[in-house]
């Protein structure tokens, strides 16, 4: 149960770090652009973030490097 509310923490985390990269980047390089555009541009590359950042965490998960959700040494043995 630990690990997964851990992943699903780790989730959160991940996707809103991508958005916020993705918003600085778009702000910095591109200050003209609209409020609809960025809508837009979310919509189509929203997914692959949220995507990514589920592949990565469920590889994590699975192969016991999640940070938060390793297993103890003493269960391990």
């Amino acid at each position: 149960m630990k690990k997964v509310i851990v992943s699903i923490l780790w989730t959160v985390l991940l996707n809103s770090a991508f958005s916020g990269l993705y918003v600085a980047f778009t702000v910095n390089f591109n200050p003209t652009i609209s409020h609809g555009e960025v809508y837009e541009f979310g919509q189509t590359y929203g997914a692959y973030f949220f995507v990514l950042s589920v592949a990565l965490i469920v590889y994590l998960a699975a192969t016991n490097r999640l940070p938060g959700a390793r297993l103890r040494a003493a269960l391990a043995a």
